[in-house]
């Protein structure tokens, strides 16, 4: 990563010669969709390198010096301790808010006047200073770096956020005793002191980042990749699989019946599933294969290089073959099981949505006829004389 430059403006920031500014926060539209008891420590998975890494990047995160959130949309959908208690809320408060509410204007007056920037645009960089009011109506002054987590088509980023209201009170106060040298050196020393602080943070600014672009692209309870990495990744497959006339397979899987061992066993039984099948999903699978946890009991395998379709199936049967083996959970011995649904590039869709839409009916077909012995390739008539009635819809929505 490039070094930062520092620079105090009362003006407006200005990067990559476009002019930036932040808006207004209202309340957020969406949240992201729970996880089974994200974060949940699974006493006893085998994969402990999987969840040493995790837990060194959650960490990571969650002690970082400076203020850290993950947006999406404008939205903010994930934040650090540091970062709430920095505007006076609690993490879960932070969650949902528009971004525009903590950069509300270049101008300490804008500032007190609740006046809100324009929004930060996703697919650039930002860099600057602003003014935001705290959740006790105080003011505070921050430096925020934005850097998009994905292609320039998306709408997801990272905002690292330092607080610098002690540097710019020094800086004011030096505007206001210039006519005192020796008071005037003296805080010149403190604002030595603070940027130096400043300069400090931008360090380990450089040596975090890429724990937290893992933080921000990983399921926290099964360290799988989530769907933000999986839009990314499957994008560029089909870019690429366009150029080299290769096929890209996408594989829906639902566990069955898994609400009934939330209900019975409890969610520390269901996360021990979880952990345990996202586990065996990886190891069925190539390394160059993305393994996905989209939400809840949901899983989606994407597989580049897959010239027909009838090879995919193959690899759907060793992995239902390799979750149903049993697993001992609170004493008793558990057999999971799955519906799996196919579809194919390019014959089955040629964008993100349409795969995974065609994908996810495959997997519902599979589900709900015996003969498809828990697996099912995307085929037209699955569709035929049927409307989108309300489950289809229900479905559609979740992937959209």
């Amino acid at each position: 990563m490039h070094d930062i430059p520092v620079v105090f403006d009362s003006g407006c920031v200005v990067a990559d010669s476009v002019r930036i500014a932040l808006s207004p926060a209202m309340a957020a539209q969406e949240r992201i969709a729970p996880c089974n008891k994200p974060g949940t420590s699974m006493p006893g998975h085998p994969n402990d390198a999987v969840n040493r890494t995790r837990k060194e990047n959650e960490a990571a995160f969650e002690s970082n010096v400076m203020g850290v959130m993950v947006i999406q949309g404008g939205v903010v959908m994930r934040s650090n301790q540091k970062l709430a208690r920095m505007y006076g809320y609690t993490p879960e408060h932070v969650i949902g808010m528009d971004v525009g509410c903590f950069f509300l204007a270049m101008d300490y007056h804008a500032a007190q006047a609740g006046r809100p920037m324009n929004v930060i645009h996703p697919s650039r960089s930002f860099e600057g200073e602003s003014y935001a009011l705290r959740d006790d109506g105080t003011v505070i002054w921050t430096m925020a770096y934005v850097r998009p987590l994905d292609d320039p088509d998306s709408d997801s980023s990272i905002c690292f956020v330092i607080d610098i209201t002690e540097s710019k009170r020094v800086e004011l106060s030096l505007r206001r005793t210039r006519g005192n040298e020796r008071h005037l050196q003296e805080k010149i020393r403190d604002l030595e002191y603070a940027n130096a602080q400043l300069g400090e943070n931008l360090h380990k600014l450089a040596e975090t980042e890429q724990k937290m672009w893992y933080v921000a692209h990983h399921d926290p309870l099964t360290g799988l990749a989530n769907r933000i990495l999986l839009t990314d990744r499957l994008s560029h497959a089909i870019q690429v699989s366009r150029r080299e006339q290769w096929g890209v397979a996408v594989m829906f899987i639902d566990l069955d019946g898994f609400k009934r061992i939330n209900d019975t066993l409890g969610h520390d039984a269901g996360d021990r599933i979880l952990s345990e099948v996202a586990l065996r999903l990886r190891k069925a699978v190539r390394e160059s294969d993305l393994v996905v946890r989209m939400s809840g009991d949901e899983f989606v395998i994407l597989m580049e290089k897959v010239t027909h379709v009838k090879d995919a199936r193959l690899v759907a049967r060793k992995l239902l073959n390799s979750v149903k083996e049993p697993v001992e959970v609170s004493g008793q011995e558990i057999r999971p099981e799955a519906s799996i649904g196919i579809s194919h590039f390019p014959e089955h869709g040629g964008d993100n949505n349409t795969l995974l839409y065609h994908a996810d009916i495959a997997m519902y077909h599979a589900k709900n006829n015996k003969s498809c012995d828990g697996i099912a390739v995307y085929d037209a008539s699955m569709c035929v004389g049927r409307t989108v009635d309300e489950v289809d819809m229900k479905r559609r929505r979740r992937l959209d």
